[in-house]
This record gives structure tokens, C-alpha cells and sequence, in this order.
């Protein structure tokens, strides 16, 4: 650690030197501000006299002190107020990590047999080691007045207020002795172990004094580093508990002045920039020129370190106005596109209806996260109990995922529906790992599952069944992670097979042939054309519309609103040149409607 701040610090102090090479010596006036940027490593020390954390729990007697190391990066500004004195101010990152440690013996500690009846074979002291690693990181402001002695030496008083960034610790308790013996509770060496937890009611704000000292090293150009020796006496907790701390930073700062600024000779010219277009107009009678916008620009120019050049450009542009006499010609073309690429110029439009029957068949298994029992975590779509009035199974999307997304709103509507039927919900586990031989959280599965139905649905509990298995009845295999998740799951069977028959879901579907048409508006003027619209209607209802903003007008008739009457649809076109004239045009394309009632009608 000594060995890489050595290396910062020479590549700081060469690149300082560097700089300062760069900067203008004919500066003959002290600096009226510094700025720059500071780097320490700091040693921390807690003080502390607590037992254990709010909320979590903690064996140990007391702990009572710790250290730690981090380190400081920020900003760094000094405002010379005469002489000797200075404000010095400080605003950056710093580190209170540390680590919390206490050991403690256990008397009479038994020893038993691995294997039954258990008995004790003899009695010893334990030693068992409580730790607290805390990760804090704070930001703040570090105000301190400085006083210059001799020799380049300073002396500083301030205070630091900081607000903590992020603040979570570590928690064990391990026993270190004797080697064969562990925690009854846990079965294991270590116990009430936590990791990257939040530091319980933490105290944000964070208040410290400030004393050091440091050494002025000043370089060329009244640039200056500052190696700093300072000590932070704490004034508030981390926390509710009794528990500060301290630090003792080795840092060096960088600082670069700031002078006055020196006044410059002004130079003024103006440049003026003229611009004219050409526009032709129908109907005018002779020609005219009109200024139409002007403009001004200022533009400044260092030229040395003395003279400042501003220019002034105006800008002017003109419209030089001529006759003109128009054409302007319109003309439509609508052509059919087939879903094979085909086209059929004029074609009648035909508007079918389909009815669409699909049936899904119910995935009766609910299946949940590895060592939980709570349904709102799995892909089950929960709803309220004032909204399951308006759920109909026959409004659910024609989609599979969908269907079992639904599949407990499913049941419960169909419960209620038949009042007599009755299930059986079946809950279990892949008896591995965490779930090994849980039959308690197979149950609270199974539970889970009723209590979404009687709650929600208002199922009648004495109409649902519950039983608890480790592996399922037909298990998937438990050497793929696919058949331990599909192993974690509760089963719902049921006496009534209208509970769990497959679900057949009707959509009307609605096509047109050709399902686009490809519209080509015919153009012809000689000046130029301003705007265009093309509006397609029926019934004077308006269908759809393109403007000259868009590339191609192709009208996707199955996309937005479809005809619905056998009136022809009317294309009209709205053209404007740049002189004014309007043409205006229709084309008529006929409508044929197979609605589900014609074509019964018809026998279709």
C-alpha cells in the first residue's frame, strides 16, 4: 500500500510540473482562488459499546472497539482570507469501513456421540468468535479554516458533514475451538450469519471535528501539492447503539490557481450576408423583391492575448416575386395487392366474417420457487375478489400461456358454477436441497392454493381437499433443473370433470380481399407542389388518410377500422400547388360484406 502511494504521488507531482510549464508566467498578481483535487487513505477506529444490531440476532457479550482502512477522493478549493489565514474546502467521498470483533468462551460445552442414544462424552470450554464487517461509504462537505507557520508548514480546525451513500455489514458467530464441536441450532460452525445486510436505523448525517497538518509544497506558477496529516473526532453514531467513528487520513492534494482576468481590447466590424430566392406566383402582375427575415449574429474572436475581435454578421433574405402561369393535372390509381404478391387494378373489395374456435386443455399444476409457498410469486394471474363478477372464461385470449395464467380464476369460476363439485389439492416438493423431506412447505403449497379460492372465489372450504407429498405421485427427473422445478408444485384434482375440462374459446375474425390497396396519386405541375392530402371514406366516415409526408400509401384494410356496409368506399384526393391552385378528385372502389349471418342465410 505504501509502495502504490508513493507511485500517485510522483505521477501527480510530474504532472503538475507539467502544467505548470504550460501556464502564462507573465502573471504578476497573487491568486485569488485555488481548486484541484485531493486523494487519502484512511485508517479507521470504532468505538463501541453494544451487544448486537437491531433486529438481528447476536450472541455476543459486548463489543467494544474495531479498525478498518479505506480511502477519501474529492474536490478541493482554498480562498486565501490574508497572510496566514484561509477557508479550506473539501467536498468528496470517504470510507468507514471497518471491522467489529470479540471472542468469547463457552463453558461446558458438551461433547456427544454422532449416532444414537447420543450420550455425552465429555465436557469442555469453547471459544466462539462474533464479528461485524461493515462496508459504509459516505459523501460530504469538509469546511476548515488553515494557518500558515513557517517553512511552508499549515496548521487546520474545521468540521466534516457527511450523509452516508451506502452503508450494509456482515455478520457471523464462528467457534474456533475445540474442532469437534458445532452450533446445536444451526449444526454447523457458524450461526446468525448475515451478509450485505442494511445497517438498521442508521444514522444518515454524520458530524465530525477536524484538526491537522500539513506541508505547502508550492510549484511553478503558484501551483502548490499538500501532503495532509488529519484526524476526524466523531460526533454522532452510525446507529441507534452506541457506536462511532474515527479516522486518521494520510491524503495529498493537488491545487491550481486562479488570477483576475485581464481586459482586452475590443475590435467591432459588421459583415452583412444578402439572400434571395425566387418564387413564382400565379396571377401577379409585375415583380417584386421584399425583405423577408433578418438576422443578427455576434461572433468574438481572440486574436492575442490582448485584442478580442467581435464581428456583427447580418444575415438578410429576400423574396424576388415573379408571374407565373400554372399546370396542374390529378389523377388516381388503385391497385389490389393479394397475400401472394399479385395485383388487381380496381378491384371490389370483400369483407368476410370467420368464426374461430380453439380448445385448451388445463394444466392442472401450480408450480412455485425453490423453498417458497407464496402464489403471488408464481405465474398465476391473481385478481380481486370485487373483480372475479366479471371474469368469463370464454373472454380469455386464444393464447396457452394465457389459459394457464388463469387456470385458479378458471376453477374458482367453475366451482362456482357447479356448487357440488369438490377437489383435491395435492402440495409437494422435489426433496432436494432445502426441500428435502418438507412436507410443511408441500402443505403450505397446497394451502396456499385453497386459500386463493376461498378467499377470492368464496369457495366453500369443506369442498377442497388438502394433502401433502414430498416428490409428486408422477415426478419429473430430478437430475435436469427443469424436473426439479416442475417437481415444486401443487396438484389440483377434482370428482367433476367439468372443474378441469379443456376450455374451447370462439374469436371473430374479420378479412378483406385484397387485404391492401395500393394507391398511386398521379401528379402533374410545373411549378411545384406545396401540399397534397388523400382521405379514404364511406358514408362521408373517414377510414384513413396520407398526407405528402408519407412514402407510400398502401392501406392495410385489416389494420384500423374495416368497412362494415356494402357502400362503395370513396378515395379522394386534395392537391395544392406552390401558387395556390387546388384540384380536387374522387375515385369510387365497390364493398361486398360475407357476414357470419349472410353466408348462414346464403348457405355459405
Amino acid at each position: 500500500m505504501r509502495f502504490f502511494f508513493i507511485i500517485i504521488i510522483s505521477l501527480i507531482y510530474i504532472n503538475i510540473n507539467l502544467l505548470a510549464q504550460e501556464i502564462d508566467s507573465a502573471h504578476n498578481s497573487e491568486p485569488i482562488f485555488y481548486f484541484g483535487a485531493y486523494l487519502g487513505l484512511d485508517f479507521n477506529h470504532y468505538f463501541a459499546d453494544f451487544d448486537k444490531l437491531p433486529g438481528y440476532a447476536n450472541c455476543c457479550p459486548k463489543f467494544t472497539d474495531g479498525n478498518g482502512m479505506g480511502f477519501s477522493l474529492g474536490l478541493a478549493t482554498n480562498y486565501p482570507l490574508s497572510n496566514r489565514f484561509s477557508l479550506d474546502t473539501r467536498i468528496g467521498l470517504s470510507s468507514l469501513n471497518g471491522l467489529l470483533s470479540k471472542e468469547q468462551i463457552i463453558g461446558f460445552t458438551e461433547i456427544r456421540n454422532t449416532a444414537p442414544p447420543f450420550e455425552t462424552t465429555d465436557i469442555t470450554n469453547a471459544i466462539s468468535n462474533y464479528e461485524i464487517q461493515t462496508h459504509i461509504q459516505t459523501i460530504g462537505i469538509e469546511p476548515a479554516i488553515k494557518y500558515s507557520f513557517d517553512y511552508g508548514i499549515t496548521g487546520l480546525m474545521g468540521f466534516r458533514v457527511s450523509f452516508l451513500n451506502s452503508s450494509t455489514f456482515d455478520q457471523k458467530e464462528k467457534l474456533i475451538s475445540p474442532n469437534n464441536v458445532v452450533f446445536k441450532e444451526s449444526g454447523s460452525l457458524v450461526r446468525n450469519e448475515f451478509k450485505l445486510r442494511d445497517i438498521p436505523e442508521v444514522n444518515s448525517l454524520q458530524l465530525h471535528y477536524i484538526v491537522g497538518a500539513s506541508y505547502k509544497a508550492v510549484l511553478k506558477n503558484s501551483i502548490y501539492i499538500e501532503p495532509d496529516l488529519l484526524y476526524y473526532l466523531p460526533l454522532s453514531n452510525i446507529s441507534s447503539v452506541d457506536w462511532s467513528v474515527s479516522q486518521l487520513q494520510f491524503s495529498v492534494a493537488a491545487l491550481f490557481p486562479l488570477y483576475k482576468p485581464k481586459e482586452l481590447k475590443i475590435v467591432n466590424e459588421e459583415i452583412i450576408k444578402r439572400d434571395t430566392s425566387l418564387i413564382s406566383i400565379l396571377g401577379l402582375d409585375k415583380e417584386t423583391i421584399s425583405l423577408v427575415s433578418s438576422n443578427e449574429e455576434l461572433i468574438s474572436d481572440k486574436i492575442d492575448e490582448n485584442t478580442m475581435v467581435e464581428r456583427k454578421i447580418i444575415t438578410e433574405k429576400y423574396e424576388r416575386r415573379v408571374p407565373q402561369a400554372s399546370i396542374l393535372k390529378a389523377n388516381l390509381v388503385a391497385i389490389g395487392v393479394n397475400p401472394d404478391g399479385t395485383e388487381v387494378k380496381d378491384p371490389t373489395i370483400v369483407i368476410e366474417e370467420t368464426e374461430i374456435y380453439e380448445t385448451f386443455p388445463l394444466l392442472p399444476y401450480i408450480f412455485f420457487n425453490e423453498g417458497e409457498d407464496k402464489l403471488s410469486n408464481t405465474a398465476q394471474k391473481l385478481i380481486t375478489k370485487a373483480s372475479t363478477s366479471q371474469f368469463k372464461e370464454e373472454m380469455l385470449d386464444q393464447n396457452t400461456y394465457e389459459v394457464y395464467y388463469n387456470l385458479l380464476n378458471v376453477i374458482g369460476y367453475r366451482m362456482k358454477k357447479y356448487p357440488n363439485a369438490k377437489i383435491t389439492i395435492v402440495g409437494n416438493n422435489n426433496n432436494m436441497g432445502i426441500e428435502k423431506g418438507n412436507k410443511g412447505l408441500s402443505k403450505s403449497r397446497a394451502i396456499s392454493v385453497m386459500n386463493y379460492l376461498t378467499e377470492t372465489w368464496g369457495i366453500d372450504p369443506n369442498r377442497i381437499n388438502i394433502q401433502a407429498r414430498n416428490l409428486p405421485k408422477k415426478h419429473s427427473n430430478n437430475d435436469y433443473s427443469e424436473g426439479l422445478e416442475e417437481n415444486r408444485r401443487a396438484e389440483i384434482y377434482s370428482d367433476n370433470f367439468d372443474i378441469l375440462k379443456p376450455i374451447t374459446i370462439m374469436e371473430l375474425n374479420r378479412t378483406a380481399t385484397p387485404p391492401k390497396i395500393k394507391i398511386i396519386p398521379e401528379i402533374q405541375s410545373d411549378i411545384g407542389i406545396k401540399k397534397w392530402k388523400l382521405g379514404i371514406s364511406q358514408n362521408n366516415q373517414l377510414i384513413k388518410e396520407f398526407t405528402d409526408k408519407d412514402n407510400d400509401i398502401l392501406w392495410d384494410i385489416e389494420k384500423g377500422k374495416i368497412p362494415e356496409l356494402e357502400t362503395p368506399i370513396d378515395i379522394s384526393l386534395n392537391v395544392e400547388d406552390l401558387s395556390g391552385k387546388k384540384v380536387d378528385i374522387s375515385k369510387p372502389l365497390e364493398i361486398k360484406q360475407l357476414t357470419i349471418k349472410k353466408k348462414r342465410e346464403e348457405l355459405v
